[in-house]
């Protein structure tokens, strides 16, 4: 997973594989998500992101696998 920010256009993006892009949708406004030809999830786009988040600080946090019943 890759996350890159940029100040110059205020954007936040996260792209989780390196899977080709086949399509992409604009599920609000500002905020795309990018699909492979298999629908999955590629990347997601957050644009003017300061605006709807606090983005002077950035916490990564890495969860421990956890196996979920149901």
């Amino acid at each position: 997973m890759k996350i890159r920010y940029s100040k110059e256009t205020d954007a936040l993006y996260i792209r989780f594989n390196e899977k080709e892009i086949d399509s992409s949708d604009e599920i609000a406004e500002g905020v795309i998500v990018d699909f492979n030809s298999e629908g999955e999830i590629v990347a997601i786009e957050i644009l003017d992101v300061s605006k709807r988040a606090d983005i002077s600080k950035i916490l990564v946090e890495s969860f421990q696998k956890v196996e979920v019943v149901g």
